[in-house]
């Protein structure tokens, strides 16, 4: 299932392509996960399921994701400030895949807000659905 890793690579990109988010987490602050002293806010890709999501006539992913806000900030405001930023960046939005994949759609499926029981952080987790067909 190559779907799955062609659709976060271009989330990645749609997210470090917009200069406000950049301007707020830095390069530095995208990341695959959270591990030792990293400056926060942050953004980290957690979770990826994919399944086959094929038709008669098409060969298909379904892929359910999140990316995780991580901020140190005194309460959720800048959590739910960012995680609203990336969801409009993101939901139904069109991304270029590449890798012989195309995007059928992508939408935000919610937000679930949590505050993280070793760190301390604020975290806002933004669930994501996305449908991929092979070209």
């Amino acid at each position: 299932m190559r779907g799955g890793q062609a659709l976060l690579k271009a989330i990645h990109e749609q997210l470090v392509g917009d200069m406000q988010l950049l301007s707020t987490v830095g390069i530095k602050g995208f990341r695959d996960r959270i591990a030792g002293r990293v400056s926060l806010p942050a953004i980290t890709y957690g979770t990826l399921e994919s399944r086959d999501y094929s038709t008669g006539t098409e060969v298909a992913e379904e892929h359910l994701l999140t990316v995780e806000i991580w901020s140190d900030g005194k309460g959720r405001a800048e959590a739910q400030r960012l995680a609203a930023q990336v969801a409009i960046l993101l939901d139904r939005t069109e991304l270029a895949l590449g890798d012989n994949q195309h995007l059928v759609n992508l939408t935000v499926t919610g937000i679930r807000h949590r505050q993280d029981a070793r760190t301390q952080a604020q975290v806002a987790e933004v669930n994501l659905r996305g449908v991929t067909e092979e070209m």
